[in-house]
């Protein structure tokens, strides 16, 4: 029998983002059916990590300060 590998929560898929690039968008979440993007960043804001939101282009990003 296959082993499956363990599946990351949409938040740890989020917050992965944000660390490697410093920045995530609503429209690549929604890319990856993740269509809770805020509530989502404003867990983050309440850890203490600061983040700038902008509409940019037609698109919702949030960046890393």
């Amino acid at each position: 029998m296959k082993k499956l590998k363990p599946q990351k929560t949409q938040f740890q898929v989020i917050w992965a983002k944000l660390r490697t690039t410093g920045i995530v968008s609503r429209n690549w979440c929604l890319k990856r059916n993740i269509t809770r993007l805020g509530a989502y960043m404003a867990d983050i804001k309440r850890s203490g990590v600061k983040f700038s939101a902008n509409y940019d282009g037609g698109d919702y990003k949030y960046r890393l300060k």
